[in-house]
């Protein structure tokens, strides 16, 4: 999706069936079109500069999967405690600390964090490094995070 209108077909025909949604650029009306796409199981916000917060997902209930790529001024992953996300990509991420809060997240279980410099192919090296012990502290769903790299993989946990 490019354009407002193009967004607004795609809700009048009853969404995507389950399949993946692609926002490249600013897509006017997303906040306000997102919950009528039905079936929705993964979302892309991609190339918004502008954007700082995540569009509401609440109104979303199949919503599984979001990746958001070259979103430079998104901060604000508040969306996320009302949805059913459970896999989060951000790329590229800079060499900097997990978001503050999203460990807090009810059904987030995995986020990728994938530099700029990482190529798609380096994933299937990456792993997953769980919390001590192998499960996820009391409290929260989210036992790890994965960070890709080129030619090699380095995880962290999310304890503070």
């Amino acid at each position: 999706m490019r354009s407002t209108g193009e967004l607004r077909a795609l809700a009048a025909s009853g969404g995507p069936g389950g399949h993946e949604l692609w926002c490249e650029g600013t897509v006017e009306g997303l906040d306000e079109l997102l919950p009528r796409l039905r079936g929705l199981r993964a979302l892309v916000l991609a190339d918004d500069p502008a954007r700082t917060a995540l569009p509401p997902l609440d109104g979303c209930p199949s919503l599984r999967a979001l990746r958001v790529v070259r979103c430079p001024a998104l901060t604000d992953w508040t969306a996320l405690a009302s949805s059913t996300v459970m896999f989060l990509t951000l790329e590229p991420w800079p060499d900097e600390p997990i978001p503050e809060g999203l460990d807090d997240m009810p059904w987030l279980s995995q986020v990728d964090l994938v530099p700029a410099e990482a190529r798609p192919t380096a994933r299937a090296g990456a792993h997953t490094v769980p919390r001590p012990g192998g499960t996820p502290r009391p409290g929260a769903g989210f036992p790890g995070v994965r960070v890709v790299r080129p030619g090699r993989s380095r995880g962290g946990n999310l304890q503070h």
